[in-house]
């Protein structure tokens, strides 16, 4: 079987970058019509194929990616997230494919079958994957994309996020007026952009009312390497605050529906 031409192949030759193969090939902003035209020639010349060139245009197809380990429990927040994302997409006149990427092609950054069959027209990333992961397919596929639930300041894509911060700074304050002042965080910092955001939501709340924000008080609720929530020992501190503020009480509600 021949080997798939990929929007490396073309950047390599012409000495760009992947992501101006990329805007050419799909008539985005910010390429000279001249060597947009140089970039069409030689993607004809190598037998690149666009995803979506075998199907009409009447209704679009959009891939929706997901890291297995964010799908482990049937009722979690990315599976209700993704049951919205269906219902809108169908008013749109869209279809949503859904492909779980197991944790070991992750780790491989092996490409979503999804763009390797070339099935969709745009691709929906739904939960922050490994490392390196969005550049590969960056480098591979030409397909728009959108980042939901994470922000990644390298894939240049536009991202679709709640508001962590803010949300979590509003909820803690509510806890002060509930006259509450011994108050925990419970999630595993770093590991997602929105468990860290919605800490320093928490954290700023504490500052402002004063209160010492105390290491042993927050826990983590995962285990780093695989992101397990279910079998991960949950350690409490030797003086248990009263109310542990559980990272915008998605764990709560996470574990609520097994």
């Amino acid at each position: 079987m021949a080997k798939r031409v990929t929007l490396s192949d073309i950047a390599k030759v012409l000495n760009v970058s992947n992501v101006t193969v990329s805007k050419a090939l799909s008539g985005q902003k910010g390429v000279s019509e001249e060597l947009r035209e140089k970039i069409r020639r030689l993607a004809d010349q190598m037998g690149y194929r666009q995803p979506s060139s075998k199907r009409n245009n009447s209704s679009k197809n959009i891939g929706v990616i997901v890291p297995g380990r964010y799908f482990e429990i049937r009722n979690s927040f990315y599976w209700y997230m993704y049951q919205e994302l269906a219902t809108v997409a169908v008013k749109e006149k869209c279809f949503t494919m859904l492909e779980v990427i197991e944790p070991e092609d992750e780790e491989k950054h092996e490409l979503p079958k999804l763009i390797q069959e070339n099935k969709v027209d745009g691709i929906i990333l739904l939960g922050r994957p490994k490392n390196g992961y969005i550049k590969t397919i960056r480098e591979e596929s030409s397909l728009p994309m959108v980042c939901l639930d994470f922000f990644d300041d390298f894939s240049n894509c536009d991202s679709v996020i709640s508001d962590g911060f803010y949300g979590t700074y509003m909820l803690t304050n509510y806890l002060f007026r509930m006259g509450h002042t011994d108050i925990a965080y419970v999630g595993t910092l770093l590991y997602t952009g929105s468990i860290t955001d919605r800490y320093l939501g928490y954290c700023k709340s504490m500052m402002e009312h004063g209160q010492e924000i105390r290491k042993e008080w927050i826990l983590d609720d995962r285990d780093w390497a695989t992101g397990d929530v279910l079998s991960f020992e949950f350690k409490l501190p030797e003086k248990c605050p009263l109310h542990l503020y559980v990272t915008a009480i998605s764990r709560q509600a996470y574990l609520s529906n097994i």
